[in-house]
């Protein structure tokens, strides 16, 4: 075989596997998964071990949902967005994700939290975990009794009260002390909470996210704070002498559920990781991982009997009914909502800190 001959075989060869090389990184499948969270609620173990099986690596990035709130393009942009029913009621009206397959969306849920994705959020979201409001304090701080969302407006706690960051809670509590559905959609009645919220702004410490109560504790032993239960379990473990109330008014629940932002890579792979972590022992490990409940009662019956029988995470037993979801609203009623509580929080600052 002549030289020119060699080369020219070589040469083909080596275009052989080049192109080979070329079409491999063109169509090799995503590498990495991008997660956010509104709460640190995913098993490390189970993204580990969806990896381990995938090969696609996971991102996973806890966030406050008020941080969510105001940048929805930002939060838009993951493959993967675990959050409450208003964040991801704005993201569908603008058009920001895509709807899941129907075995998806529901993974064995309880009929109580299945109508968010089917009716409110339209087949863009499969539930996952729930947790309910309530009232934390230290008895032993005061003589007077907190026993419901009114006390907080009544001027017995001024300066020691702790609401809410969010708009949409803020609202609940006032609602709810106000005897009004959470839900409501009269303007007469969102006039009202929102006279009353301006009512209480002398009596407040903090505007906070029930996550980050702990600091506040630490610094101020005699507040008294709206809490999630999930939040309540972590805080009660660390800070003794703290007592969780629910409110005599009645409450609400928070849902978290999973959907895809319409920034993700690959929709197939994202809903691929949903599935991963929808299966009942996974949502049981996520239940117990975050002090949150699951929606299914499959993965609610692999949960320990001691987390079962825990009055913060079932406040009500096995009747999940007994307090209404935190449902999605208009754009137009959010929108509002949000204008106004900005105002609300400015004028609290340059008037009373």
């Amino acid at each position: 075989m002549n030289r020119k001959k060699w080369l020219a075989i070589v040469l083909a060869v080596a275009m052989i596997i080049l192109s080979a090389a070329l079409e491999h990184c063109v169509f090799s499948p995503q590498s990495t998964l991008r997660v956010f969270s509104q709460y640190d609620c995913i098993h490390p173990a189970l993204l580990k071990s969806f990896s381990e099986e995938t090969g696609i690596q996971v991102e996973y990035t806890v966030v406050h949902r008020e941080t969510v709130t105001d940048d929805v393009d930002l939060y838009a942009q993951c493959d993967l967005l675990l959050a409450d029913t208003e964040l991801l009621s704005l993201l569908k009206d603008q058009g920001f994700l895509f709807p899941l397959s129907e075995d998806i969306i529901d993974p064995g849920a309880d009929e109580h939290f299945q109508s968010v994705s089917f009716i409110q959020l339209d087949g863009c979201a499969c539930p996952a975990l729930w947790t309910t409001m309530g009232l934390i304090y230290d008895p032993s701080t005061t003589e007077v009794r907190l026993t419901g969302w009114s006390d907080l407006f009544s001027g017995e706690f001024t300066g020691r009260v702790v609401m809410p960051q969010t708009s949409r809670e803020a609202y609940a509590v006032a609602l709810s002390a106000l005897g009004h559905s959470v839900n409501t959609q009269d303007e007469s009645e969102l006039a009202s909470a929102l006279e009353y919220l301006q009512q209480q702004r002398p009596q407040v410490l903090e505007y906070r996210s029930t996550a980050d109560l702990e600091e506040t504790f630490q610094l101020y032993p005699d507040a008294v704070a709206c809490c999630y239960a999930s939040d309540a379990i972590a805080l009660m473990s660390n800070i003794p002498g703290l007592s969780f109330v629910m409110a005599s008014e009645g409450s609400w629940q928070m849902l978290l559920s999973y959907a895809v932002p319409a920034g993700a890579e690959d929709e197939t792979l994202s809903q691929a990781l949903i599935d991963h972590l929808t299966t009942p022992l996974a949502m049981a490990k996520n239940a117990a991982y975050s002090g949150m409940a699951p929606v299914s009662r499959e993965a609610y019956d692999l949960l320990d009997h001691s987390w079962k029988a825990n009055p913060l995470a079932y406040p009500h037993g096995e009747d999940w009914e007994a307090d209404p979801l935190l449902d999605s609203q208009p754009s137009s009623i959010q929108g509002e909502r949000r204008v106004q509580w900005l105002l609300l929080r400015q004028e609290w600052v340059s008037t009373y800190r």
